[in-house]
């Protein structure tokens, strides 16, 4: 059975200039729209995919505004940083928003963000070197037709991932880009012991990345914010034997809101969700 379901993806990578100027942003855009490509990502086509480099921030609301459909996912890579405390912001080439403007009336939207959340001015920090790549993408061929069917029976809502916790910094590797975007992919695209094909949720796979990220030297949590009840998969699970069940034990605890909004500018999108603004950092 086929689904007639509408997906729209807008990969942005906005790396500054000067000192400031993060060389890994052209990376995580080829990385995630490689993944969304992949059988683990959907099998999303490349006509659906729009990758914004180092876009103004009408540029990007204008690509936001025409995305509507019945799924959008939204990454963007670059500069954030927090304002007034709790305000989530990010930097743009002309001008810096809030994370919530990159939300449309689309009734299921998942936007990622690898970005800082410092309270201070941004600037570019490193890490060890990561060492370790996720796995092949070779999937499921049936992939795109198991997304479809997960995503049309999703209920409505909104989520925003960012990369770290409020007034954190987000790190950054010039050559393999961000820590968090490699170690998002490492757990989207690693194989567990499950019997057959299995969607995994976003916040299935974000379970795994503080533990990855910790084997690096790197203490970043990641942070979610949500509005309505969306079960979009992210990833599929691919069988395999002799693996180790990653069970809740060793998961380091995701700090999650049961709201989308943290400031205090309300905005109304289409599923008539009253969402509260909040500013983010910069990378």
């Amino acid at each position: 059975m086929s689904y007639q379901v509408t997906r729209k993806a807008i990969l942005i990578g906005c790396p500054g200039r000067g000192g400031n100027f993060l060389h890994g942003v052209e990376k995580d855009l080829i990385s995630v729209r490689s993944f969304l490509s992949s059988d683990k990502g959907g099998r999303w086509f490349d006509e659906e995919i729009i990758t914004l480099k180092n876009p103004t921030f009408s540029q990007v609301r204008f690509q936001i505004k025409s995305a509507i459909a019945d799924y959008v996912f939204i990454y963007f890579s670059g500069h954030g940083w927090t304002r007034n405390l709790n305000q989530r912001m990010l930097s743009f080439n002309d001008k810096s928003e809030q994370d919530l403007t990159l939300l449309n009336d689309s009734p299921r939207q998942l936007v990622i963000i690898d970005a800082c959340r410092n309270h201070v001015a941004p600037g570019i920090h490193g890490i060890p070197d990561f060492g370790e790549q996720w796995d092949s993408f070779d999937g499921y061929y049936e992939s795109r037709e198991l997304f479809d069917k997960h995503i049309i029976n999703s209920p409505a809502g909104k989520i925003i991932v960012h990369a770290t916790q409020n007034g954190q910094f987000s790190f950054d590797n010039p050559m393999k880009g961000g820590y968090f975007t490699q170690a998002l992919l490492t757990s989207a695209t690693k194989n567990t012991d499950v019997n057959t094909y299995t969607i995994a949720s976003i916040k299935e796979v974000l379970g795994s990345v503080p533990n990855i990220l910790k084997q690096q030297n790197n203490s970043q949590i990641p942070s979610l914010y949500k509005s309505g009840s969306l079960t979009v998969p992210f990833a599929i699970r691919i069988p395999q034997q002799n693996l180790v069940r990653y069970t809740k034990t060793n998961r380091k605890k995701l700090e999650v809101s049961n709201d989308i909004s943290s400031g205090g500018v309300a905005t109304l999108f289409g599923l008539g969700l009253l969402l509260i603004a909040i500013l983010s950092s910069e990378k």
